[in-house]
């Protein structure tokens, strides 16, 4: 229903699909800015991290439309619906700065040895497990929630019940990601301190 809507021209769903594309470049472009300021190419953590970031990606924009080709559509389309709560706004313009504030800030402190220690390898291993498991976790409930939407709403008009199977049968809001799994591994403890203050 996705791609016929893209055939007929719907406006909304072309929007929809440049945003994404918009967000996708976005990313690229900071994490070559990343590497740029870390000098090096060869950070493993940072590509540990851009392999998690687009398997999920994948998973979001070829698995989801044909999963839940409704819930695909929200999620591109919530932020700007009126009924999104309006404290969720500002939070979602936060995460995004975090999420580029992360990676660049970490390789400007690797460069520049801001931070007094190095996280042992062990620690930087888990981290990188954890967010893994983070994807995997992502992608379950995406499976099992088809009202899973990227912002804080009531979705009325698609009937939303509340779910409590899967990954909601143990935790209310299984998708909480924690940043310290990024920071932990790109080994920035300075990043870690002003991201847990």
């Amino acid at each position: 229903e996705t791609q016929q809507a893209m055939k007929r021209g719907d406006p909304r769903e072309a929007k929809a699909v440049a945003s994404v594309a918009v967000g996708v470049v976005f990313i690229c472009c900071t994490v070559a800015c990343a590497f740029y300021a870390r000098g090096n190419i060869w950070w493993w953590p940072m590509w540990l991290v851009v392999a998690n970031a687009g398997f999920y990606s994948i998973m979001h924009l070829v698995w989801l439309p044909h999963r839940h080709p409704d819930l695909f559509r929200e999620r591109l389309h919530s932020l700007a619906d009126p009924s999104t709560v309006w404290w969720d706004r500002p939070l979602v313009a936060v995460f995004f700065f975090l999420a580029t504030f992360i990676p660049l800030v970490a390789a400007v402190d690797l460069a520049h040895h801001w931070s007094p220690f190095s996280f042992p390898t062990v620690a930087r291993a888990a981290a990188m497990l954890g967010g893994a498991a983070f994807q995997v976790l992502a992608i379950w409930t995406l499976h099992i929630n088809a009202f899973a939407s990227s912002c804080v709403r009531i979705q009325r008009e698609r009937g939303q019940t509340v779910i409590i199977n899967g990954p909601y049968a143990h935790v209310r809001h299984p998708v909480r990601h924690d940043s310290r799994n990024d920071t932990v591994s790109s080994r920035s403890w300075w990043l870690h301190s002003s991201t847990s203050a």
